[in-house]
């Protein structure tokens, strides 16, 4: 729909307020040439305005992505312990409606391939903090690349951090070990990892699915609701 902004401008700026977060706007120009006739057809300009900080409580299900989200920043990169500083836009996290023959989704879920040397991050929106005892919780399914049973090694890991500066850095929330991830299967498991000390903060929480060092020599899926 075309909605009049503001005419009788005489300036080369011009600004626009309570704009819509992560919503694609169009805007065009005419010249007011007196008489009231105005130029025909005008010059137009589009762009896409910043996603917005997200408040407590705070879900994401995925199943209204038709892709992922511009919101979420996709990245690969090494953990070291939740000290990382993935810069790498690339990322084997997908958006999935099923994946695989053993693992269960209901609507859509982030899944991802671990083996190999893959170090990959999913980063979710700016979220503000607003309580004391914060608590983060994720859905978590397991299975192995053609069986039902995960066969996760030593040098696999999933793990959940946090950072206070838009994602630049990170500090480690949890590391979700080989044997807790073999102790999962193809059903979801609700993981709880608590975030204390945040409180008034504007955090972005990331989940890591990789290597930690070296070569996995197996093949596994993972994937993460919720």
């Amino acid at each position: 729909d075309n909605t009049l902004v503001a005419s009788n401008i005489n300036d080369t700026t011009y600004t626009i307020d309570n704009l819509s977060p992560n919503t694609l706007y169009t805007f065009g120009i005419e010249t007011d040439c007196g008489g009231g006739n105005l130029s025909v057809g005008y010059a137009s300009i589009s762009g896409r305005t910043a996603c917005g900080i997200e408040t407590m409580p705070w879900s994401e299900n995925f199943d209204t992505w038709t892709s992922k989200s511009d919101c979420w920043s996709f990245l690969s990169g090494a953990y070291n312990g939740g000290n990382g500083t993935p810069t790498e836009y690339s990322s084997a996290w997908t958006l999935s409606s099923s994946y695989g023959t053993y693992i269960t989704i209901s609507g859509k879920a982030l899944t991802m391939n671990l083996y190999n040397t893959l170090k990959y991050w999913a980063v979710t929106p700016p979220i503000e903090i607003t309580n004391d005892d914060a608590m983060l919780s994720v859905d978590v399914a397991v299975s192995a690349w053609s069986s039902a049973t995960p066969n996760y090694d030593d040098n696999d890991t999933l793990a959940f951090a946090i950072s206070t500066d838009n994602g630049n850095t990170f500090t480690n929330l949890r590391v979700v070990n080989n044997t807790e991830l073999n102790a999962l299967n193809g059903e979801y498991t609700t993981l709880y990892i608590p975030v204390t000390g945040y409180n008034g903060q504007t955090v972005r929480f990331a989940i890591y699915g990789g290597s930690i060092s070296g070569t996995s020599p197996h093949d596994n899926r993972i994937a993460i609701d919720n």
